[in-house]
Parts: C-alpha cells; structure tokens; sequence
C-alpha cells in the first residue's frame, strides 16, 4: 500500500515535460501555415474532402501520384482547430488555416498518412501514394 502512495505521490508531483517530442511543430521552418486568404495553393492539385462530425478536412493532392521533384509538399485545410499528423511529424493547425509540410521522398512508392483531429475526437485521415521517379 505504501509503494502505491509513493507511486501516485511521485506521478503528482513529477514536473512536465519542459521540450515537447522532437517531431512535435509548432512553427517552424518546416511547417507553413498561413490564413486561407493568403494562401498560395500549388498548381494543379485536387482536393480530397473528408467530413466527420463537425470537422471538415482537405487535402490538396491525389491519393496517387508520381512525381520527379523532392521535397513533395503537402497542403490541407480545416475547418476547425486541428491536430495535424503527417507521418512521424505533429504539429497545430488553426482553423481555415492552409499547410504546407515539405516531405522528402525515397525512390519509388511512398505511403504518406495525414490525420488531422479536433478537441471533441472528430479525426479524419488521408493515406497518399506518392511515388517518387527521379
């Protein structure tokens, strides 16, 4: 009973973590996001439009695509304040926000999966194929 007090006891009182995870982007250099008036969509990209609940996500790519160009950038949109999720890399994303995410591509196909979900657990995914054919 007592190494479970000191067990609680120690969780309580253990400080925060003072530097998020390495992948966690707020702003940085990687990451872009700009309000939706001044955003810059790349040429020639499709939107795929998921929905669930009240959370509204875009994508502006194909599920599929070849491209011959690195980095591949990725580009979406919420209606809502989002958690963004591309791969190994977590960052934030206001709402009617557009992203842009630069993401390096190996030779061949490449599975890149964007989650993006809000405060009340409404998440959507995406699952791109992008094959990369220098």
């Amino acid at each position: 009973m007592l190494l479970i007090l000191v067990f609680l006891l120690a969780a309580c009182t253990a400080k925060p973590q003072e530097n998020p995870p390495s992948n966690f982007v707020e702003t940085s250099a990687d990451v872009v996001i700009v309000p939706e008036a001044e955003a810059t969509i790349l040429p020639d990209s499709p939107v795929q439009e998921l929905s669930l609940g009240s959370l509204t996500a875009r994508i502006f790519s194909d599920y599929e695509t070849t491209v011959n160009n690195v980095p591949y950038h990725i580009q979406g949109q919420a209606n809502r304040d989002v958690v963004v999720t591309v791969n190994e890399v977590i960052f934030t994303s206001p709402a009617d926000a557009v992203f842009t995410l630069p993401v390096d591509l190996e030779e061949g196909p490449n599975l890149i999966e964007v989650i993006m979900s809000d405060q009340d657990g409404n998440e959507v995914s995406f699952t791109l194929t992008i094959i990369y054919e220098p």
